[in-house]
């Protein structure tokens, strides 16, 4: 088990949750995130280190707002190596203030390959570290019985709130592979 899934599972097993939120959670999940991410092979020692003093980067993480950083590349570059290392460097650094979230999108499994799965994805990580965002989500699915979680502009509808809301904080997303995403 991943120690992302470790403690998202802590997380949720020790926070009070009514039962609709956690049956909620329960549907919303597809799959581990960090076993996604802990399928690629490690790293190479010294490698990646290079980008936390690019000034893009520092610029980037420096900013207040919204904002995107876009690395791109050649196939077989390093870009999903990078976005390995930029989770763990941000899982090493947690800051109380920040949520983490991410997603590989992979056209070889269809739980990774589409835009539902990755905002599902993305949904579960974020009502997990942030569960009072779940309000913006709850109407929706006890609407829809639950098939909230089957309709891209619902979803998109509910993140959009998540990310409005004024108490989130910051969050990262590090979203690998979106070329490999149904369109």
């Amino acid at each position: 088990m991943s120690a992302l899934k470790k403690s998202l599972l802590h997380h949720a097993d020790i926070s009070p949750m009514s039962k609709g939120r956690s049956d909620f959670l329960r549907d919303l999940y597809l799959f581990d995130p960090g076993a996604a991410k802990d399928k690629f092979p490690p790293r190479v020692q010294g490698t990646c280190s290079w980008l936390l003093t690019h000034h893009s980067y520092m610029e980037w993480l420096d900013s207040d707002g919204p904002r995107i950083l876009w690395v791109t590349g050649a196939p077989g570059s390093g870009k999903t190596v990078l976005s390995t290392f930029l989770i763990d460097e941000f899982q090493n650094t947690a800051s109380p203030h920040r949520i983490l979230c991410f997603f590989f999108s992979d056209d070889k499994y269809a739980l990774q390959k589409s835009a539902v799965a990755l905002l599902r994805g993305i949904l579960y990580q974020l009502l997990l570290q942030n569960q009072d965002l779940v309000k913006h989500a709850l109407v929706q699915w006890n609407v829809t019985a639950g098939k909230t979680f089957e309709e891209l502009s619902v979803l998109w509808k509910i993140c959009t709130a998540c990310f409005d809301d004024p108490g989130l904080g910051d969050v990262i997303c590090v979203l690998d592979a979106l070329d490999e995403c149904e369109a």
